[in-house]
């Protein structure tokens, strides 16, 4: 159902803050995470419930636009705080990988940069930097999760489920991404150094890291900044074998990210901060793929090809990301409390130039060549909450939302003589390209949202939101010269929530909630490569509407002093899904639009049996389909993962020295095989972590082996792609791998 492998530029397509601050939290009175000597916190934690050694975080601003408490919302909930950010990114420095093993409801890590493959409930998910979407309507080369570097991060707040709150695009859950708070001290630094390595083949394989964070304020201003340079080394798997790196990430990269922050506040309640982010990865591989193993028979791993430094001409490839986000709000303003933001932000990558000469699809007519992604984003929000009792039990957030986006992308073509002739090492650029071309996609949203809390123990909840969507697309040539007449296209769609909590007691809680979510296809699929009989975008364009998702659930939670638990049942259904499936070796891909339902069950517990033990796990099962022909086939892979299961056991050794063990299982799939969803089975695998943490001095050290087993196996999105014939893309996982992190507080 998706696009064959080996499409250049992109994969297979399925699919001490004061509060109130956008896109922020409000924080914890209490020391921030990472203290030294801290114990490391569980993976399954649910948020907002008790933890031995450490406090509780309980507000939330991602699932309302409000600080709230969790236990009022209505929702599927997860945080996971800047220590078990950076515990769990290891080596890699992926984000994406730290969600993987803590959310639930989130696929298996896959191991690269792009966020291909990683759905949340089964469908896509909106990623933002506090409060700002990393995510656009142009899905080549998706780095949402490769934007910011963990040791800028605060924590991360998880909305799991269908929701609006934060326009498109969310029809799976929200991620948002938060960033450090100043201190109230008046200077507070913090300094952290690590090396890492594969363990199973050590050539090329030393990476570093180094963080520096200083924070303080004085008077009425405050500031917070975060320099970061890592440098990853080879990667290898369980065998000894370099993995390919062909659309990998963090082999061969240097990661640079700066976040400031300052912020002034005006009077006793009004605030102004600006943040600014910058993040830059640049990659110098001295492999290739291998993609003579496509042609062999049976399954094959993927190899590389061992060339030395890559000689490519023009610019070096990477993946950077600017962000500009000034805020304002007011917690008394007429009664009222206002939050705004206006962003900024612009977003690019650079491919590596590979040989898609032998590739069915693009073959033909790219050649050797590589991806040039651009998006410029322009936004701003506005939320406003007015009581509407005395009481403040009865209150609305109304509000609005903009975004307006310009994005394009372009191949380098590189002359295939030479490229032959240097064993695939030298890139010598004869023209380019454009690929997709330059379209603005713009979203206008108006909201409100009623929460009514009834003596504290029933909290009712609903809402309301209207959504203006427009594309527009000058005239322009195809990759293959064809000449296509612009035009404007404009979209709409009416969402609704609903929700409710019942406090049993002041531990536990029962919760259920009906959510709308949508989301339009990505437009540059269809417009790089339009049918034969496509003329211009007004006259020809055939989107229909876009796709909304109304989303169920119902669950429990509690939280006691030694045992914290949730459960959660979701059902969702779309009449109009979304999948592109390829039309032969044209390059083009064909939208189709049939009805979907997705179900499930996550769950999450942690129990502390003792003072120095805790111990703990995650579940979630997914099962998801589509009607053709009046009967209901399973979805792929890429969008439906196998089961997946997480444990942990942590114990407290000594006072100040933390060891803890963490697994990961995804389990077998082959419904969607036997459909013709897949083009093979997926087979389960199992991986160990070990993480030891002890104090030593001011500062903490901290000791990871990833895949402690060192077991052989292949990520889900891996054996998805051999599925359908490309085992250059089998690529396997890493193998055991070792990394050492000293961090100082002073």
């Amino acid at each position: 159902t998706a696009q064959p492998p080996g499409t250049p530029g992109e994969p297979l397509p399925p699919t001490a803050q004061p509060p109130g601050t956008p896109g922020e939290p409000l924080p914890p009175t209490a020391q921030p995470p990472g203290t030294p000597g801290e114990p490391l916190p569980p993976t399954a934690q649910p948020p907002g419930t008790p933890q031995a050694g450490r406090n509780p975080i309980e507000i939330v601003v991602t699932a309302t636009r409000t600080s709230e408490r969790v236990t009022n919302v209505p929702r599927s909930i997860t945080v996971i705080d800047s220590e078990e950010i950076q515990r769990d990114t290891g080596a890699s420095r992926n984000v994406g990988e730290a969600l993987a093993t803590q959310v639930p409801g989130f696929a298996p890590p896959t191991q690269t940069t792009a966020t291909y493959g990683q759905t949340l409930r089964g469908r896509d998910v909106s990623v933002l930097i506090d409060g700002v979407p990393q995510t656009t309507n142009l899905q080549s080369f998706v780095r949402d999760f490769r934007n910011i570097d963990p040791s800028a991060i605060e924590r991360i707040e998880v909305v799991r489920g269908s929701t609006a709150i934060y326009g498109a695009q969310a029809t799976g859950g929200v991620i948002n991404i938060i960033t450090r708070r100043p201190t109230e001290e008046r200077l507070t630094a913090v300094t952290e150094v690590g090396v890492s390595s594969a363990l199973t083949n050590t050539r090329d394989a030393l990476g570093f890291n180094a963080q520096q964070t200083i924070s303080g304020r004085t008077g009425n201003f405050d500031l917070t900044g975060t320099v970061s340079l890592a440098r990853s080394g080879a990667f290898y798997d369980a065998k000894g074998d370099r993995i390919p790196f062909f659309e990998l990430g963090g082999d061969s990269s240097t990661l640079f990210n700066v976040m400031g922050k300052v912020g002034v506040d005006l009077g006793s309640e009004q605030r102004l901060q600006l943040t600014v982010n910058h993040y830059r990865e640049t990659q110098d591989p001295n492999v290739i793929p291998d993609f003579s193993v496509d042609e062999q028979e049976g399954r094959q791993k993927a190899r590389a090809i061992r060339t030395g430094e890559l000689d490519i001409a023009g610019e070096t490839p990477g993946n950077r990301n600017t962000l500009l986000n000034l805020s304002y709000t007011n917690p008394n303003l007429f009664g009222s409390s206002l939050q705004s933001q206006i962003y900024y932000r612009t977003h690019s990558n650079v491919g590596v130039p590979s040989d898609f000469r032998t590739s069915d699809f693009f073959g033909p007519f790219v050649g050797v060549a590589r991806s040039r992604t651009n998006t410029e984003q322009i936004g701003g929000r506005l939320a406003i909450t007015t009581p509407l009792s005395r009481a403040e039990n009865l209150r609305l957030t109304w509000g609005s939302d903009y975004v307006t986006e310009d994005s394009r992308q372009r191949f380098d073509l590189y002359d295939p003589e030479r490229f032959d002739a240097s064993g695939g090492r030298v890139y010598r650029k004869i023209s380019d390209r454009p690929f997709v071309p330059p379209y603005t996609f713009n979203s206008l949203g108006f909201f409100g949202q009623m929460e009514w809390n009834i003596d504290d123990i029933v909290i009712l909840s609903g809402g309301i939101r209207h959504e203006r969507l427009g594309l527009n697309v000058n005239d322009y040539t195809t990759f293959n010269e064809r000449q296509i007449e612009g035009g404007d296209r404009k979209f709409n769609a009416t969402l609704f929530n609903t929700g409710a909590v019942y406090k049993i007691t002041d531990t536990f809680n029962i919760f259920g909630n009906f959510s709308q979510g949508f989301s339009v296809p990505d437009f540059g699929r269809i417009l790089r490569q339009p049918p034969d009989d496509f003329v211009g975008i007004e006259s020809s364009l055939e989107v229909t509407q876009p796709q909304k998702v109304n989303s169920y659930e119902i669950g429990i939670r509690g939280g006691w002093s030694s045992v914290q638990m949730s459960l959660a049942a979701f059902y969702n259904t779309s009449d109009l899904g979304v999948r592109f499936e390829p039309v032969g070796n044209t390059g083009r891909l064909e939208l189709q639009r049939a009805p979907e339902r997705i179900y499930g069950l996550e769950g999450t517990v942690d129990w502390q049996p003792a003072q120095a033990w805790s111990l703990g796990g995650t579940a979630t099962y997914i099962q998801g389909e589509y009607e053709e022909d009046n009967r209901y086939l399973a979805l792929d892979s890429s969008r439906i993962p196998p089961l997946k299961l997480t444990a942990y056991v942590q114990n407290e050794t000594l006072p100040g020295w933390n060891n803890r063990l963490q697994l990961l299982y995804s389990g077998n799939r082959d419904r969607a095989f036997k459909d013709g969803s897949d083009g093979g089975p997926i087979s389960s695998y199992l991986t160990l972590d070990y993480v030891s943490a002890v104090k030593i001095g001011s500062g903490l050290l901290q000791v990871k082996v990833e895949n402690l087993l060192n077991n052989q196996y292949f990520p889900v999105i891996s054996q998805y792609l051999a599925g359908f014939g490309s085992d250059s893309s089998n690529y396997a996982g890493r193998g055991l791998t070792l990394s050492v992190n000293y961090r100082l507080n002073w």
